[in-house]
């Protein structure tokens, strides 16, 4: 039976760029990503979003909505292609920053940039994170275009 799991990652914007995380660990070791990971007992999905962003880059979050639900399925590292998949709900949410901040890559990240949105394709992206920072920074234009913080 395959494992799941609960996390929470955020797309934060800033300037126009939004932050990723280049995965040190395996199963994603290499792939660009949102910065994420999972859920601590006891924790909300917004507070996890929040801790995994400064641990994994530094910078300080503020959350203006949330996105949604996506389900990251992997071959678990040591186990075959064929395998069982393991899986992780992945609470998304988006935001910005209070100030500028540069980021730092720790915790489980070995590199962290704010990358411009045109530049997506230049990154070898996690599965779906493309379409979720798209979407997410429609939600947070629209949100300013609202006047809502």
């Amino acid at each position: 039976m395959p494992e799941l799991c609960r996390g929470a990652s955020m797309a934060v914007f800033q300037d126009g760029n939004v932050l990723l995380v280049r995965r040190a660990r395996p199963p994603l070791a290499g792939l660009w990503s949102l910065p994420g990971g999972r859920r601590e007992r006891g924790e909300t999905a917004a507070e996890a979003a929040l801790r995994e962003v400064r641990e994994e880059t530094g910078v300080r979050a503020l959350i203006a909505g949330r996105l949604g639900l996506h389900v990251a399925r992997f071959t678990p590292p040591g186990s075959q292609e064929s395998g069982p998949q393991s899986s992780i709900e992945i609470d998304v949410f988006y935001g910005t920053t209070p100030s500028r901040q540069s980021p730092v890559a720790a915790d489980d990240a070995d590199a962290a940039a704010w990358v411009p949105l045109d530049s997506l394709d230049r990154y070898d992206l996690t599965v779906g994170a493309a379409g979720l920072i798209l979407a997410a920074a429609a939600l947070l234009a629209d949100n300013d275009a609202a006047g809502i913080e």
